[in-house]
Order: structure tokens, then sequence, then C-alpha cells
């Protein structure tokens, strides 16, 4: 036997000696013997579309929602090593791909899989590119519908890594911009592309990779991803502003149990509305169930909870499977101060507060002028 062929008969000898004394359980409910159950697997047979707002018109295919045993099993295959599941997820990828239109829009390109990339960061950390099997399993796939497809690392990222868990939209939005690169040597005249990622959560990377091969001048077809994480029923919110506790409304509208944790005072909560709007909005929440965690942070996020820290600096574990960042807004002046003639700014620009605001705001400017 060869080098390659040598290795590979030592790592499957070893993987099965390993698993003859050290047992595994399945990654999403630890079920024994399995690498991932088939209840767990069921989970993974969704197909959820949404559109990628990329001005393109490419859209996402999911296979799951990012909560429970599906969330246990991508981070265990992610963030500790359990490459059993590369097979498995695969699979699962291929089936999402089999229920989508991407197969036929597809054909007459040369298509070029491209796994979405990560951080270098966390490209040390893991040892590997994750998600390189799934852009392999998915060309196999679309090479048996007769499509010219081979996987491709057409794209680079400069970016910091950061869980999913702790960046919100605004903040994954500012820090990959400007940071995902392609390789414009990789890709050939009339190639199409389609990405390949684990998880979208507000959608900014894959909005940044396909605005990047758009620029490139190349089609992307769609994207293939297991799970967009989407609205649990457990929603803690965290702020206090007009935002706040407009998001908390539309969340209960939704049916969604919400509690709102927040670092300033209970006189504080609601700040924009007008006191009419927090008479009739507080009470009417507080009936709904919501509970109001005034003095409060979130000190950590957990597998189906949050912690919470008090103000009287007790920690307190609440359920939750979604985390909604609605802290104060920081005004976006950068337009402003990088012009050199006289510039009046207005509304969320100067400050971020309500339309009421800003409408007077936008009032007395014309009126200065």
């Amino acid at each position: 036997m060869d080098g390659p062929s040598v290795y590979k008969w030592w790592h499957a000898m070893w993987a099965q000696v390993c698993n003859l004394l050290f047992p595994r359980g399945c990654a999403g409910c630890d079920a024994p013997d399995e690498v991932l159950c088939a209840a767990c697997w069921a989970l993974f047979a969704q197909c959820r579309e949404r559109d990628a707002d990329s001005g393109g018109g490419a859209r996402i295919w999911s296979a799951s929602i990012y909560q429970g045993a599906v969330r246990r099993a991508i981070l265990d295959w992610k963030d500790h090593d359990d490459t059993e599941l590369d097979g498995p997820f695969g699979r699962i990828m291929v089936s999402l791909l089999n229920k989508t239109p991407i197969p036929s829009s597809c054909l007459g390109h040369r298509v070029l899989v491209v796994p979405v990339p990560s951080s270098r960061a966390s490209m040390r950390r893991r040892g590997r590119a994750h998600t390189a099997p799934l852009a392999k399993s998915v060309a196999g796939a679309l090479r048996g519908y007769g499509v010219d497809a081979r996987p491709c690392n057409a794209l680079s990222s400069s970016t910091k890594a950061r869980s999913v868990q702790q960046v919100s939209s605004a903040q994954r939005a500012r820090r990959i911009t400007g940071h995902v690169r392609v390789k414009r040597d990789l890709i050939g005249n009339g190639d199409a592309v389609l990405l390949v990622d684990d998880i979208v959560t507000t959608g900014a990377t894959v909005r940044q990779c396909v605005q990047a091969f758009q620029q490139a001048g190349t089609k992307v077809v769609g994207i293939d991803d297991f799970m967009m994480a989407d609205i649990a029923e457990e929603v803690v919110i965290v702020g206090s502003n007009v935002q706040a506790i407009d998001a908390a409304m539309y969340l209960l509208a939704q049916g969604k149990h919400v509690q709102v944790v927040t670092p300033n005072a209970a006189s504080a909560i609601g700040a924009g509305h007008s006191f009419w709007m927090k008479t009739f909005t507080q009470p009417n929440m507080k009936a709904l169930g919501v509970r109001f965690w005034p003095e409060a942070t979130v000190t950590a996020v957990n597998d189906g909870s949050v912690t919470v820290k008090t103000a009287t600096g007790i920690e307190q574990e609440i359920a939750c499977g979604t985390v909604v960042e609605a802290l104060d807004c920081l005004p976006n002046d950068s337009l402003s101060t990088g012009l050199s003639c006289e510039v009046v700014t207005v509304g969320d620009a100067a400050r971020p507060f309500n339309i009421g605001e800003a409408i007077c705001s936008g009032n007395a400017a014309a009126r200065a002028i």
C-alpha cells in the first residue's frame, strides 16, 4: 500500500479500537453506540427557505433550526472535532440539496461549491476547515445530476473569531465588512457558485460572500446550509429602550414567552416612548407574562438558558432559546464626517431615538437652512 492508504488503514483501525474502549453516544442526545441517532437525524429533515437579502436574488435553504439536539450535534462537530459526523452531515446536505431547485439552476454552468470561510483563529483552533467535507459531498451530488461541479476554497476571511451566540447582527455586519475576499485566480469565466455554510444566523456573513462574488462578476445560484437561527419559544431581550419594548410586543404577538433584562433602572424601561405609551404597554406586557429584570446583566449564555446577575448580586438561570440584543444604538455619522462640505445630520444619524424626534429634527434642520 502507498503512504496515504496506510494512513487511512491505521486511522480506521484506531477508530475501531477507540470505539471498543470508549463507546460513544449520539452527538445530539447521547443515545448509546450512535454517531447520530435516527431521532436526531430526523431533526435535520426540514427544508426552510429565505432570501439572502444580498440584492442578487440568492436564496438560502436550511435543513434545521439551531436549537436543542441539533445545536449540540453541530457544536460537537465544529468545536469538539467529532469528525465521525462528517459522513452523516454530508448526507444531510445532499438530502437538502435534492429538495431544492438548485440542481436544475446549475445545469449549463461549471459550478464551484464554495464553503463559507471561517476566521483564521477558528481554523487554528479546530485544526481544519470543517465545512470542506460538506462542500465535497454537495459537489459529488451535483455531478450525479450531470452538473460539472467541484469543491473550491474560493473565499478567504480575515475576520476575528466570535461565538454565534455573542454577536449581534449589527456587530457581525461591521466585523466582516470588507474582510471576505474572492480568490479570483480560482474562478473561470462563466463559473457559477453554490455556497455551503453550517449556520446562518443574521445572514450578514453569507450576504458579504454573495456580494463579494457579485463584484467579481460571478453568479451565486444559492446557499446550502445546515440551519438558520430561528426565534425559539423562550426569548430574553437584553435592553430596555423603545426598540427593546417594541421587539417584546412583537414577539408576544407571535406567542413567544418573553423576559426583559436591562442594566438600567426600572424607571428607564421604555425610554423613547411617551408617558401614555409607557402607561399602556408595560402593565399590558406584565399581564401577558413578561418579567422585567432591571439593574441586571446576562453573564452567560448556556444551552437552553441564560445566567442573569440581578441587582442584589445573585446569579439566576432562566430558560431561554433565543437572546435578542436591543441595547442603546450609536449614531452612524461616518458619511457626514467624511465630507468636506457643510453637512446637517438629523434623525438616527445624529441621535437614535424614535420616529417623532427624527421628524422634528428634520423639520428644524430644514427651517434653519
